[in-house]
């Protein structure tokens, strides 16, 4: 499992390229389950496991898509 630096530099061109969180979040998970004999491992991957995904839209983008939106507005009017 990435440090959260290496996850953030990881997933985060992973969610700029597909734009879905959910993938992001089943390959987190499946990296961090406990592989092969869970009774040999440190306790790592065994037991309940949370991801919180917190993603920050480019301020330009947004501004944008509400540019966008007011003049749908204007033209539905």
């Amino acid at each position: 499992m990435p440090a959260k630096a290496g996850g953030v530099d990881k997933f985060g061109k992973k969610l700029k390229v597909k734009g879905e969180t959910s993938f992001i979040i089943e390959e987190m998970m499946s990296q961090a389950l406990a592989k092969g004999d869970i009774t040999m491992s440190d306790g790592t991957g065994t037991d309940n496991m949370t991801c919180i995904i917190v993603y920050f839209r480019d301020p330009e983008e947004v501004k944008a898509e509400k540019e966008t939106s007011k003049e749908e507005e204007k033209t539905n009017s």
